[in-house]
């Protein structure tokens, strides 16, 4: 379900609020279909990567 939410989530950032149909063409590879790496960097963007330390206790 996760990803499911997540792969929506990168649509809404890269889809052009113009046409929904394409890519933002900030966000377009060149062939109206396939993201540049900056479209496949923006989706990413907002992620977390560090989430809660995690410290081991005992031996």
């Amino acid at each position: 379900m996760i990803a499911v939410v997540a792969l929506a989530a990168a649509v809404e950032v890269l889809r052009s609020p113009y046409d929904p149909e394409r890519i933002l063409p900030t966000f377009d590879g060149g062939d109206r279909l396939h993201p540049s790496d900056k479209g496949m960097q923006a989706p990413a963007d907002p992620v977390r990567l560090g989430g809660p330390e995690c410290h081991r206790t005992g031996g």
